[in-house]
């Protein structure tokens, strides 16, 4: 593993070197030791970095404890790494690096680690911001640990539908609801940028769209008006609250100049909102019985809102805008479909992408030696496939190599890892496909 290593001196603990160091996934190496008793997972978002703690892997490494801290400047760093990385932790995180009672340190991190099954701590990140991940990656620098990026096909494969320049965190945060709820998934995420990201019934990518966060519609009629008031985050809390807790419902025909701009703004991310929805709804059809080749279906079609507004849009996405806002008859009905709100919907993505490499690890360790092929003439052998996404280029078509062939249940296998990372496994029938498809198109 390419693993963060720091030399300390005996006075203030900084390490001599700031070289800082992370992989970037390369499975089934960097899924977590069947032993290992918590691993970390950060997502840098837009204006904080969100931590999760997770169970061992016995436990499905679902999140224990969640918080969240503003992202890294280099005069966080400026002091002994160890300390600046427990002041980025709760206690009982602090207790399992460092041990209970102890001060941070990198000899009070050694001393701990040295006392758990596996020493090092596996920290995923999932991030597009590079100095984030050169802070959090020196951050670690004193303690016994592997920083491990995520990337994309961690989460969905192209041949699910996962097309160029897809954001990570959209992919994480479809996996999450994958996961918890089945196919086909639908996301509304309510940050800084409010997103949406769905998937049929078969696990394949329709996609998604990109608008203005609620704070930003906001923040805008401040900014490029002369009269209107700025309406901040906790300003639009605090009227919500009053909403919901006093039945003083915002009318649509307001007398108050902030409850006007409130009415309006979350009148339209309601309307917004629903809109995605029916639009899912009318391509994913009506759910079926059983199950699909994907797992469970989702059966109640369960739309995910996270994000940090997310929990005002699932009620405002409630029949009757959950008395937020004042609301016409059709809008008071029942909806054919069911909200969720989970804030930390992204590390259940995390863990439930890391987790299926962890059960591919198992499955690989299952296979009898003697029936993975070092003599096969498959090896190495140059393929191509068609996908529904095009690359960077435009091209349709990537090309790979076969890395293993191996026998199962089903017969001969070939493991495929494409020129771009991704890999797959296929049978002796489609391995041909591909053999076909290279021989036509070359390189």
């Amino acid at each position: 593993y390419s693993t963060l290593i720091s030399m300390s001196d005996n006075n203030n603990n900084k390490p001599v070197s700031k070289e800082t160091h992370h992989e970037i996934t390369s499975w089934p190496e960097s899924a977590p030791d069947e032993d290992e008793e918590h691993i970390v997972s950060i997502v840098c978002g837009n204006s904080h970095l969100h931590w999760a703690f997770h169970n061992s892997v016995k436990a499905d490494l679902q999140p224990a404890l969640f918080w969240r801290t503003p992202p890294l400047i280099n005069e966080d760093l400026s002091g002994p790494l160890a300390e600046s990385l427990s002041r980025h932790l709760p206690q009982y995180a602090h207790n399992h690096i460092f041990g209970k009672g102890n001060s941070a340190s990198a000899e009070t991190a050694v001393s701990a680690a040295a006392k758990r099954t596996l020493p090092k701590i596996s920290v995923y990140l999932v991030s597009t911001n590079q100095d984030q991940i050169g802070l959090i990656s020196q951050m670690w620098g004193s303690i016994p640990s592997r920083i491990i990026l995520m990337k994309g096909d961690d989460f969905f494969s192209k041949t699910d539908g996962r097309y160029e320049k897809m954001g990570v965190d959209r992919l994480a945060v479809l996996r999450g609801a994958a996961d918890l709820h089945g196919f086909p998934a639908l996301v509304i995420d309510g940050g800084t940028a409010t997103t949406y990201t769905a998937a049929d019934a078969k696990g394949k990518i329709l996609g998604g769209g990109i608008g203005a966060g609620l704070q930003i519609k906001l923040r805008c009629m401040h900014e490029y008006t002369d009269a209107l008031p700025l309406v901040g985050p906790q300003d639009a809390v605090s009227r919500v609250k009053e909403a919901l807790d006093r039945k003083k419902t915002l009318q649509i025909f307001s007398r108050d100049t902030t409850d006007a701009m409130l009415a309006s703004v979350l009148g339209e991310y309601a309307s917004f909102g629903r809109t995605v929805v029916n639009h899912w709804l009318g391509k994913v059809g009506q759910p079926k019985s059983g199950k699909t080749n994907t797992g469970q279906e989702n059966h109640e079609r369960t739309v995910m809102i996270t994000g940090g507004d997310g929990e005002i849009l699932s009620q405002l996405m409630r029949p009757n805008h959950s008395g937020i806002i004042e609301a016409t008859e059709a809008q008071k009905k029942e909806t054919p479909f069911n909200i969720v709100h989970s804030k930390q919907l992204i590390h259940y993505g995390i863990a439930a992408a890391i987790m299926k490499q962890v059960c591919l690890r198992r499955q690989q360790n299952e296979i009898p030696d003697d029936s993975v092929s070092t003599k096969s003439p498959h090896l190495k052998a140059r393929v191509a496939k068609k996908f529904d996404q095009p690359d960077a280029e435009g091209d349709f078509i990537f090309r790979g190599s076969v890395t293993s062939v191996f026998n199962n249940a089903k017969g001969e296998m070939f493991t495929i890892r494409y020129d771009d990372g991704d890999r797959e496994q296929v049978d002796f029938t489609e391995f041909k496909n591909l053999l076909q498809l290279f021989k036509k198109v070359g390189e």
